[in-house]
């Protein structure tokens, strides 16, 4: 164990490492997303607003960069949600125009 993290008291659903390796995020049945530096594990956002369990993440950037800067989280009552990876706050889908998803 490299680290060992007590954000959700809830079952963790799903976990991604960012594709630039600095990022890792958690979804959790508590409807949050957790996002974590990779570097040191230290907190960097708690992204909160869905109405069910967290069942898939996926780490996006600006077009034509290689730094993760948004997340997209999907919950299990078919909610698709936008988040700031640092702020962990929620972001409008006309906001993601210019954004290169990991999955896409």
């Amino acid at each position: 164990i490299v680290h060992e993290a007590r954000d959700s008291k809830q079952t963790l659903t799903c976990c991604k490492f960012s594709a630039d390796g600095n990022s890792l995020a958690f979804g959790s049945m508590d409807r949050c997303v957790y996002v974590y530096n990779v570097g040191d594990f230290a907190s960097k956002a708690k992204a909160r607003g869905h109405k069910g369990p967290v069942c898939n993440i996926d780490f996006g950037r600006v077009f034509g960069t290689n730094n993760a800067v948004f997340i997209m989280s999907n919950s299990d009552v078919g909610e698709v949600l936008f988040w700031d990876i640092e702020t962990g706050e929620q972001q409008t889908p006309r906001n993601q125009r210019d954004t290169e998803w990991e999955t896409q």
